[in-house]
């Protein structure tokens, strides 16, 4: 759910005009605040739309704002949040089936740099979850890869943008024993409850700023805080270690 506190949040960060500020909502509240947030400083948004079909959109949310959601897609792009990704989680035998038509529904929002697909890997939080509806993006992106009219590695993620011949860009997620993606991950998340997260898939590493900020330190202190979380930051998933080949003693 989206904070009420949303608006003073972006205007407090689009006040210090950062090259980029953007984020992740699931359409709540968003269709009637769009202009709002743009005019804050909000830069571009990532809506979370599973599936275009109503009843799986209801089982994978666990909620009924399927026309919600559709309705802040558009106000957002009616407002210049743009581009807007579709985020996408795949799901084994579920909503796989739909990954073209959320190709379709972005060409028909504009595509380009106003809609993007963004199809997400569903890593491992809940084990037997993950064992029941893991979906290897492999075969998909092959398929994207061979249409592709271009292909631009995206800097930043370290991973590669197809745009296909509609016009409609994708890109593919993929952090699950992706060696590549997790030694370039080098974003800061915060929690819910005030802890610098530095891996998302681990959670026996974060840093609480909270107690911190609620004890009237100052900002160095807070400075600090986030420091130790950057040390604590390693590749969750690595490269396997390479042993020296034995020496062999010449006789």
């Amino acid at each position: 759910m989206t904070r009420h506190d949303i608006l003073d949040i972006t205007q407090k960060l689009g006040d210090l005009h950062p090259d980029d500020l953007a984020m992740t909502t699931n359409g709540t509240r968003i269709e009637h605040m769009a202009n709002q947030l743009k005019e804050a400083g909000m830069k571009r948004l990532n809506i979370s739309l599973h599936s275009l079909k109503e009843e799986r959109f209801k089982w994978i949310t666990t909620n009924v704002r399927f026309q919600e959601t559709l309705q802040a897609i558009k106000a957002s792009i009616d407002a210049g949040l743009t581009p807007v990704k579709l985020n996408m989680v795949l799901l084994r035998d579920y909503n796989t089936d739909e990954i073209w038509d959320m190709v379709d529904y972005a060409e028909s929002l504009g595509g380009s740099d106003v809609a993007i697909v963004q199809l997400i890997e569903l890593v491992p939080i809940d084990v037997e979850f993950y064992r029941h509806f893991h979906y290897d993006p492999a075969a998909i992106e092959a398929k994207f890869m061979e249409k592709a009219v271009s292909v631009k590695i995206r800097d930043l993620q370290n991973r590669p943008q197809y745009t296909l011949p509609s016009g409609v860009k994708v890109e593919v997620v993929k952090p699950v024993h992706n060696v590549s993606f997790c030694m370039a991950n080098n974003r800061m998340r915060i929690t819910h409850d005030g802890k610098f997260r530095p891996c998302l898939m681990r959670d026996d590493n974060m840093v609480d700023f909270l107690k911190v900020l609620r004890d009237g330190s100052s900002d160095e202190a807070i400075a600090t805080q986030f420091v130790k979380s950057i040390w604590l930051r390693e590749p969750y998933y690595k490269l396997p270690e390479v042993k020296p080949a034995p020496t062999i003693a010449m006789k």
